[in-house]
């Protein structure tokens, strides 16, 4: 097995094990965050002004993630902004780690539903950061 099918090998199972279940995580959480928010602004109540940039900074993780996995996935990977990307996941992680401090559920529920996607993203930070940027 060549190098580069390894890495896609390796990848594709941390892709499909460690960031599926969160990516499906932000999806329905941002959607519940999303409702929650309108529905406390709407009848004038605004104290859960931290639920938005909460559910932003959730999607931006992810969507970081994914582009960095897809940038992983060619067999020259290089990023144009490696620290735009970096931003990202750490939006992300902030958000994770908000959701594991903050939502009702104990806390070793939420360790377990949250803890992958910050392992997820420093697994991705470290592969996107070790590999060549873009000559522009």
């Amino acid at each position: 097995m060549t190098p580069l099918t390894k890495r896609r090998v390796l990848l594709t199972t941390m892709a499909l094990f460690v960031m599926v279940p969160p990516t499906a995580f932000a999806a329905l959480f941002g959607i519940m965050g999303l409702m929650f928010s309108t529905a406390t602004f709407s009848e004038g109540d605004f104290s859960a002004w931290l639920i938005l940039p909460t559910v932003v900074f959730g999607w931006l993780g992810v969507y970081s993630g994914w582009r960095i996995y897809f940038g992983l996935l060619w067999s020259r990977s290089r990023f144009r902004s490696k620290a735009r990307l970096m931003v990202g996941l750490l939006c992300g992680m902030l958000a994770a780690a908000a959701m594991i401090y903050g939502i009702y559920p104990p806390l070793s529920v939420s360790i377990a539903l949250f803890a992958p996607s910050i392992i997820a993203a420093a697994i991705l930070a470290v592969l996107m950061w070790n590999s060549p940027a873009e000559k522009q």
